[in-house]
């Protein structure tokens, strides 16, 4: 299947799995005097003009550590539970078919989890004890 969008994922080498604090350029509402010279900041965003790039550095806000890019095939899951409908972005990395990273609809966070094998031969995660059924990119 090629219709899978690739995208890059940063990931934190130590497994964290949250946010990162990485560079994005701003246009800010500036009072300046009558030389053009900077007095405070009227508004602080009013709009992104260039959002992160994977060419900046990327650090986990929780310890620090530079992140990883992985390249991915990107999926999307819908699992009907007994008590509600999950949803859930799937992460296939290019370099690593024995993976997944998966993260529920909603959720900033980010996890790792390892691709197995049901009984009746179909591929699933473990997503926090919620079996998703998988198709490989």
């Amino acid at each position: 299947m090629s219709n899978y969008d690739i995208v890059t994922l940063h990931i934190c080498p130590n497994g964290c799995g949250g946010c990162f604090d990485t560079t994005a350029h701003i246009m800010q509402s500036w009072k300046v005097d009558a030389t053009g010279a900077f007095v405070e900041v009227l508004e602080n965003c009013i709009q992104t003009t260039h959002g992160p790039d994977n060419d900046n550095i990327w650090t986990c806000v929780k310890c620090g550590a530079e992140a990883l890019q992985v390249q991915c095939r990107r999926a999307y899951s819908i699992i009907q539970t007994h008590e509600r409908e999950k949803q859930y972005n799937l992460f296939f990395p290019v370099q690593d078919t024995a993976t997944v990273y998966w993260q529920q609809i909603g959720c900033h966070r980010f996890k790792k989890a390892v691709i197995e094998k049901a009984a009746d031969g179909r591929d699933y995660i473990n997503a926090d004890g919620t079996p998703v059924y998988i198709e490989r990119p």
